[in-house]
């Protein structure tokens, strides 16, 4: 990975302490024991969560675009009760992350380097968004490490429509820039969260404010590539994703992939609902799903 290029991801050294400190936030929600390790890679150390049991399965999953593990593992650490998960975080993504962008090329090898570190060899793997196309990526060039997948609105599958997708979000992430309050941020976050959360949103702004990520959009996977993906999958897409909409999405996963399931979450946005009721419920369906032998 030596094409992997340096990013300056945060606005200045207030705003790498103000979003670090919305990481121990977002770490605090996840009600089971967790521990923190700098992963030796290629192209650096690489911060890994650990939530859970170690000795049962190992789940690893992959975080969404401008968040980090703790905010991924804090939606799902419910299914700690069955599996211990492994959380990297994506260079270029992720508020105490490896400050570099990679080739989208790289990704699969990355991740690979990280598990060959902790000796996984087979596990489980979850990607949300962002996170869901480097999990696909993975599961294509190793797939003999992959016991399952699961994928919640992945990128790398479809598309929005690009021009929409610009006027809901463009205009008013320009104005809560000129002007941060409330009013603006609801408007600014409306289009992609379902429900309105007070840590998420006021995050969110702020990551608006002072995260400079990576905002490439990962590119569309082939026919051949989705083919290719032998792994036993569950592909999780929201019906009013602006991203990656989750009718189209399902569409070409069934008609592309060999062996998938298929779920998808009406009346959501991209980021799908962030209550308790749901939160049970993706647990409940994602865990049946890894630990169904048939």
């Amino acid at each position: 990975m030596d094409t992997a290029k340096k990013a300056n991801l945060f606005k200045n050294e207030t705003a790498r302490t103000e979003l670090r400190d919305w990481y121990g936030r977002f770490l605090k929600k996840i009600e089971t024991p967790v521990k923190r390790e700098q992963i030796s890679t290629s192209i650096g150390a690489n911060h890994v969560l650990f939530a859970g049991d170690e000795s049962k399965p190992p789940l690893v999953v992959m975080h969404a675009m401008m968040s980090s593990s703790a905010h991924a593992v804090s939606e799902l650490w419910k299914l700690t009760e069955h599996f211990q998960i492994i959380a990297p975080d994506i260079p270029g993504q992720s508020v105490v992350g490896p400050e570099l962008r990679l080739p989208f090329d790289d990704y699969g090898s990355w991740l690979n380097e990280i598990t060959e570190q902790l000796g996984l060899n087979s596990f489980n793997l979850m990607g949300i968004s962002w996170g869901g196309f480097v999990a696909l990526k993975y599961s294509l060039l190793y797939p003999e490490n992959v016991k399952k997948l699961a994928v919640l609105v992945p990128a790398g599958v479809v598309r929005g429509k690009v021009v929409a997708g610009l006027l809901k979000m463009a205009i008013p992430a320009i104005s809560y820039k000129m002007k941060p309050n409330e009013k603006r941020l609801k408007r600014l976050i409306e289009p992609i969260m379902t429900t309105w959360d007070d840590d998420w949103s006021n995050f969110m702004g702020d990551m608006f404010q002072n995260f400079n990520p990576d905002i490439r959009i990962p590119p569309l996977l082939s026919n051949a590539e989705l083919g290719g993906i032998i792994t036993p999958s569950l592909v999780i897409g929201a019906e009013n994703d602006i991203s990656f909409p989750g009718n189209a999405l399902l569409e070409r996963v069934n008609k592309q992939m060999q062996n998938v399931e298929t779920e998808l979450i009406e009346n959501s946005r991209h980021c799908p609902p962030t209550t308790d009721e749901f939160r049970q419920w993706l647990a409940g369906r994602i865990g049946t799903f890894f630990r169904d032998e048939t």
